[in-house]
């Protein structure tokens, strides 16, 4: 069972599962800035998924958790959140690690992964 709560954020899922998880950035003009959205997850202290994204023409991305991703990173209970970054610099492995404007859109959320009952 995927689920996102729409109110809270918070995801549920099992090992092996896939499915997305929507976000929609209202507010923002950001068609002449040089951005990306980073979402990260963090489990045991490492974070366990972190990837790039820029918006849609309507607006919004979508993360793409795939069963190698809940497989990897659970049984846990992980939290993830969404931060935008305006110019980033990039280190020599291709990772964000500081831009002009950083900020934190969406807070730590939780993100819990149980046991698959029967892998498939």
């Amino acid at each position: 069972m995927f689920n996102v709560d729409t109110n809270s954020g918070i995801v549920s899922l099992s090992t092996g599962d896939t499915g997305p998880i929507p976000f929609r950035a209202s507010g923002y003009d950001l068609s002449d800035l040089n951005y990306k959205f980073v979402f990260s997850a963090k489990a045991k202290g490492q974070i366990v998924k972190e990837e790039y994204y820029m918006l849609d023409a309507d607006g919004r991305f979508v993360v793409e958790m795939v069963n190698a991703d809940t497989d990897q990173i659970g049984p846990v209970t992980a939290f993830y959140d969404v931060t935008i970054v305006v110019d980033p610099i990039y280190d020599a492995a291709g990772k964000i690690v500081d831009g002009s404007y950083v900020r934190t859109l969406i807070k730590p959320t939780r993100m819990t992964i149980r046991p698959a009952v029967r892998k498939i």
